[in-house]
């Protein structure tokens, strides 16, 4: 940008200029028609002056030059940050077709099943593999194009809730790796070892989600309804605890002839499952965050259904009744598209925010109307008590594993006394 500058009052000249009373020119090569606006509509007024001429009807051209370039900066770094609204919805809807047309055919796929048995599980097994890695190649590749259009600003490398929703299409990445592995112990060799290094896959997508969300960019809560929302999710971890403890958990650490290590990553996947639905909850407590909202329950929805699909896989696979090409299996290709649809959004959302928050506050502290918590959220401790008491009843009457029933009985006890207070 090429400036000179004397005494006077700022005023619109020709384009990409900004003059004043005959005396001022500005050429803003490169510099938006919005900031040449607002240059053009400030007066000498609205510029800080130096100490030393507070008494004087003028600006001098130094700090008028100063003041210049300090708010072409500021507005040019805020547009960095900004994608325009036609553009990053575009993209979001041109990845939100991607993700409904691609579990579609992987739904009818596994529905209508047009083929044999074992074509049926060869495609269930490349499409399980397909979805995630193409949902994630989908964000990196329109992360990259709201990056070069929007600039730096979008990244810091050392601010890692900028790099939240990569560490969530790296999930998907992992998850696709362990399912390419998977098909080919299954479709090349026709072998199902357990452990393998499928498995490791598997368990390397859990650790980027939780970072992923644990460091998403959500409003400030006071210190009550964190304590309030802290308490709630306890009460449901609870519950939670004990009818996976009965149904899964359990049962997997105990069940005979097997190796300590095939146990211990056996149970991993239930714990990995625990640790999705605290992050559903922390999701759930923070949707009051309104620039994040469309982020938040796409990622909701994508938890929800890795977390179902894992929860039939668990049970199945623990009563050995489990075969690919199920319907449940859409639950992971579907759960792991839609975190890179809620990691896109959150991106692209987050960047908007930040430069809201710029423009209208200097900072970068989230100004977005606070709502209140869903209604739901505070019920649903109340309401998971008498589903456990339901379960303490059915194993006091029916019986079961004598191993694993009492932890029916504690679980159904700290519930109690953590509603209770």
């Amino acid at each position: 940008m090429k400036t000179a500058i004397e005494d006077a009052q700022v005023t619109k000249g020709p384009a990409g200029t900004v003059e004043g009373n005959g005396h001022v020119t500005v050429e803003a090569t490169g510099v938006s028609p919005e900031v040449l606006e607002f240059l053009a509509s400030a007066s000498a007024d609205e510029i800080p002056v130096n100490p030393s001429h507070e008494a004087s009807t003028t600006v001098s051209r130094r700090s008028l030059l100063g003041s210049l370039r300090d708010k072409i900066a500021g507005h040019a770094e805020t547009g960095r940050g900004n994608p325009t609204a036609p553009q990053a919805r575009r993209f979001l809807l041109w990845l939100g077709a991607i993700v409904v047309i691609f579990n579609c055919i992987f739904a009818f796929w596994v529905i209508a099943r047009p083929a044999n048995g074992g074509r049926i599980i060869g495609g269930a097994d490349v499409l399980e593999a397909a979805g995630p890695l193409l949902g994630a190649l989908v964000y990196f590749a329109m992360s990259r194009r709201l990056k070069d259009r929007t600039g730096s600003a979008l990244h810091k490398t050392w601010d890692l809730h900028a790099w939240s929703p990569t560490f969530l299409a790296l999930g998907a990445v992992w998850y696709a790796v362990g399912q390419l592995i998977w098909s080919y112990y299954e479709l090349v060799i026709h072998q199902a070892p357990f452990p393998s290094l499928a498995d490791a896959g598997y368990l390397a997508a859990y650790p980027f989600l939780f970072l992923g969300i644990l460091f998403l960019p959500v409003r400030r809560t006071s210190g009550a309804a964190r304590a309030r929302v802290l308490l709630d999710g306890i009460v449901i971890m609870a519950a939670v605890v004990t009818f996976s403890w009965y149904f899964v958990l359990g049962p997997t650490l105990l069940q005979g002839g097997e190796a300590d290590f095939s146990k211990l990553v056996g149970t991993a996947y239930p714990l990995c499952d625990l640790g999705l639905v605290f992050c559903l909850l922390l999701l759930a407590g923070q949707s009051g965050s309104s620039h994040l909202r469309r982020a938040i329950w796409t990622l909701s929805l994508g938890l929800l259904a890795v977390v179902c699909a894992d929860i039939v896989f668990d049970y199945k696979n623990l009563h050995g009744t489990y075969e690919t090409g199920g319907l449940s299996d859409l639950g992971w290709p579907l759960g792991f598209m839609l975190i890179c649809l809620g990691a896109l959004a959150a991106r692209v959302d987050g960047a908007r925010q930040v430069a809201t928050a710029r423009e209208s506050t200097g900072g970068t502290e989230d100004i977005s109307p606070r709502s209140p918590l869903p209604a739901w959220y505070s019920l649903a401790p109340y309401a998971l008590v008498p589903l456990v008491g339901g379960l303490m009843v059915y194993v006091g009457h029916v019986g079961g594993n004598p191993a694993v029933d009492p932890g029916v009985y504690i679980g159904g006890a700290v519930l109690i006394g953590l509603v209770l207070v």
